[in-house]
Protein backbone atom coordinates (compact mmCIF):
# COMPACT_ATOMS: atom_id res chain seq x y z
CA UNK A 1 0.00 0.00 0.00
CA UNK A 2 1.51 3.38 -0.50
CA UNK A 3 1.55 6.05 1.86
CA UNK A 4 -1.32 8.32 2.29
CA UNK A 5 -1.49 11.98 3.37
CA UNK A 6 -4.53 14.51 5.00
CA UNK A 7 -1.91 17.04 5.14
CA UNK A 8 -1.37 18.96 2.10
CA UNK A 9 2.72 19.52 2.29
CA UNK A 10 3.05 16.56 4.56
CA UNK A 11 6.36 15.09 3.30
CA UNK A 12 7.73 18.62 3.35
CA UNK A 13 6.52 19.15 6.64
CA UNK A 14 8.09 15.76 8.04
CA UNK A 15 10.84 16.56 6.77
CA UNK A 16 11.46 19.54 9.43
CA UNK A 17 10.88 17.08 12.29
CA UNK A 18 14.30 16.51 14.50
CA UNK A 19 12.87 13.23 16.67
CA UNK A 20 10.03 11.46 16.68
CA UNK A 21 7.94 9.47 19.75
CA UNK A 22 6.61 6.14 19.28
CA UNK A 23 3.60 4.94 20.90
CA UNK A 24 2.25 1.38 20.93
CA UNK A 25 -0.66 -0.30 23.41
CA UNK A 26 0.32 -3.78 22.89
CA UNK A 27 -1.68 -7.26 23.39
CA UNK A 28 -4.91 -8.79 21.47
CA UNK A 29 -7.51 -8.84 23.25
CA UNK A 30 -9.99 -5.58 24.24
CA UNK A 31 -8.47 -4.16 20.75
CA UNK A 32 -11.10 -1.48 20.76
CA UNK A 33 -10.18 -0.52 24.10
CA UNK A 34 -6.66 -0.72 23.53
CA UNK A 35 -6.99 1.48 19.71
CA UNK A 36 -9.12 4.15 22.09
CA UNK A 37 -6.13 4.40 24.58
CA UNK A 38 -3.56 5.11 21.15
CA UNK A 39 -5.49 7.46 19.94
CA UNK A 40 -6.24 9.69 23.37
CA UNK A 41 -2.14 9.29 24.03
CA UNK A 42 -1.61 10.39 20.42
CA UNK A 43 -3.89 13.45 20.71
CA UNK A 44 -2.25 14.11 24.02
CA UNK A 45 1.09 14.33 22.26
CA UNK A 46 -0.03 15.85 19.20
CA UNK A 47 -1.38 19.15 21.50
CA UNK A 48 2.41 19.76 22.06
CA UNK A 49 3.45 23.32 20.60
CA UNK A 50 5.91 21.67 18.42
CA UNK A 51 4.16 19.00 16.69
CA UNK A 52 4.35 18.10 13.38
CA UNK A 53 2.63 14.85 11.48
CA UNK A 54 1.54 11.62 13.40
CA UNK A 55 2.67 8.40 10.74
CA UNK A 56 0.48 5.58 11.84
CA UNK A 57 -0.10 2.81 9.47
CA UNK A 58 0.88 4.54 6.11
CA UNK A 59 -1.08 7.41 6.59
CA UNK A 60 0.49 10.86 7.79
CA UNK A 61 -2.19 13.09 9.40
CA UNK A 62 -2.24 16.26 10.07
CA UNK A 63 -2.16 17.01 13.95
CA UNK A 64 -5.15 19.88 14.31
CA UNK A 65 -7.36 17.02 12.06
CA UNK A 66 -6.23 14.23 14.49
CA UNK A 67 -7.34 16.21 17.61
CA UNK A 68 -10.50 17.63 16.59
CA UNK A 69 -11.87 13.81 15.33
CA UNK A 70 -9.95 12.17 18.54
CA UNK A 71 -12.96 14.74 20.51
CA UNK A 72 -15.56 11.63 19.47
CA UNK A 73 -14.33 10.19 22.33
CA UNK A 74 -15.45 12.29 25.11
CA UNK A 75 -19.09 11.45 23.75
CA UNK A 76 -18.51 7.89 24.06
CA UNK A 77 -18.39 7.01 20.69
CA UNK A 78 -15.40 5.11 18.50
CA UNK A 79 -12.89 7.32 17.04
CA UNK A 80 -13.16 6.26 13.73
CA UNK A 81 -11.27 8.63 11.68
CA UNK A 82 -8.21 8.07 13.67
CA UNK A 83 -8.17 4.06 12.99
CA UNK A 84 -9.56 3.73 10.03
CA UNK A 85 -8.57 5.59 6.77
CA UNK A 86 -11.25 5.47 4.01
CA UNK A 87 -9.11 5.84 0.89
CA UNK A 88 -10.78 6.53 -2.59
CA UNK A 89 -9.99 4.46 -5.87
CA UNK A 90 -11.02 4.24 -9.25
CA UNK A 91 -10.83 3.53 -12.99
CA UNK A 92 -13.14 4.39 -16.34
CA UNK A 93 -15.45 2.00 -15.16
CA UNK A 94 -15.67 1.57 -11.27
CA UNK A 95 -15.24 4.03 -8.61
CA UNK A 96 -15.32 3.68 -4.93
CA UNK A 97 -13.77 3.36 -1.20
CA UNK A 98 -11.89 1.22 0.99
CA UNK A 99 -10.77 0.83 4.40
CA UNK A 100 -7.43 0.25 5.80
CA UNK A 101 -6.92 -0.62 9.30
CA UNK A 102 -9.64 -2.88 10.00
CA UNK A 103 -7.37 -5.87 10.34
CA UNK A 104 -6.15 -4.29 13.54
CA UNK A 105 -9.62 -5.66 14.76
CA UNK A 106 -9.36 -8.34 13.50
CA UNK A 107 -11.75 -7.82 10.17
CA UNK A 108 -11.12 -8.20 6.56
CA UNK A 109 -10.65 -4.64 4.90
CA UNK A 110 -13.69 -3.63 3.13
CA UNK A 111 -14.35 -2.56 -0.50
CA UNK A 112 -17.19 -0.70 -1.63
CA UNK A 113 -17.49 0.25 -5.62
CA UNK A 114 -20.40 1.55 -8.36
CA UNK A 115 -20.15 2.58 -11.66
CA UNK A 116 -18.91 5.97 -12.33
CA UNK A 117 -22.30 7.37 -12.43
CA UNK A 118 -22.83 6.79 -8.62
CA UNK A 119 -22.67 9.53 -6.03
CA UNK A 120 -19.23 9.21 -3.81
CA UNK A 121 -20.69 11.05 -1.16
CA UNK A 122 -23.34 8.06 -0.38
CA UNK A 123 -20.44 5.54 -1.26
CA UNK A 124 -18.38 7.12 1.24
CA UNK A 125 -21.01 7.66 3.95
CA UNK A 126 -22.05 3.80 3.98
CA UNK A 127 -18.70 2.68 4.07
CA UNK A 128 -18.56 4.81 7.34
CA UNK A 129 -21.26 3.57 8.71
CA UNK A 130 -20.70 -0.50 7.93
CA UNK A 131 -17.14 0.32 9.32
CA UNK A 132 -18.37 2.46 12.77
CA UNK A 133 -21.16 -0.61 12.68
CA UNK A 134 -18.57 -3.52 12.50
CA UNK A 135 -16.38 -2.51 15.03
CA UNK A 136 -19.33 -0.73 17.68
CA UNK A 137 -20.30 -4.06 17.77
CA UNK A 138 -18.08 -6.61 17.20
CA UNK A 139 -19.61 -7.86 14.00
CA UNK A 140 -17.57 -10.17 11.53
CA UNK A 141 -19.21 -10.36 7.99
CA UNK A 142 -19.20 -12.91 5.76
CA UNK A 143 -19.01 -13.75 2.03
CA UNK A 144 -22.55 -14.10 0.74
CA UNK A 145 -24.24 -12.29 3.40
CA UNK A 146 -26.22 -8.83 2.76
CA UNK A 147 -26.01 -5.57 4.68
CA UNK A 148 -27.82 -2.21 4.71
CA UNK A 149 -28.50 0.48 6.34
CA UNK A 150 -32.15 0.10 6.40
CA UNK A 151 -34.51 -3.16 6.63
CA UNK A 152 -35.12 -2.78 2.63
CA UNK A 153 -31.57 -1.96 1.50
CA UNK A 154 -29.69 -5.46 0.87
CA UNK A 155 -25.95 -4.95 -0.68
CA UNK A 156 -24.38 -8.64 -1.30
CA UNK A 157 -21.00 -9.26 0.12
CA UNK A 158 -18.32 -11.00 -1.45
CA UNK A 159 -14.68 -11.66 -0.89
CA UNK A 160 -12.34 -11.85 -3.47
CA UNK A 161 -8.93 -10.41 -4.78
CA UNK A 162 -8.72 -6.22 -3.96
CA UNK A 163 -9.61 -3.70 -6.32
CA UNK A 164 -7.61 -1.06 -4.58
CA UNK A 165 -5.46 -3.19 -2.03
CA UNK A 166 -3.57 -6.27 -1.77
CA UNK A 167 -4.86 -9.60 -0.22
CA UNK A 168 -8.08 -10.54 -0.07
CA UNK A 169 -11.07 -7.56 0.98
CA UNK A 170 -15.25 -7.82 0.90
CA UNK A 171 -16.31 -6.33 -1.67
CA UNK A 172 -20.40 -4.60 -1.64
CA UNK A 173 -21.40 -3.20 -5.01
CA UNK A 174 -24.08 -0.45 -4.75
CA UNK A 175 -24.53 -0.07 -8.48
Amino acid sequence: MQKQTIYGNAEQTVSTHKSYIIIGVMGEENVKEKEELLVKISSSCLKQHNAVTLYSDGVIYEPKFYIETSEIIHTESFPIFNSIWFGIYGNKNIKGFYTYGLYRFGYKEIEIYSDTNSDMNKIRNLIIEITGYVINNNIELYSGETIGLSEEQKLKITESKGIALDGITLKINVK
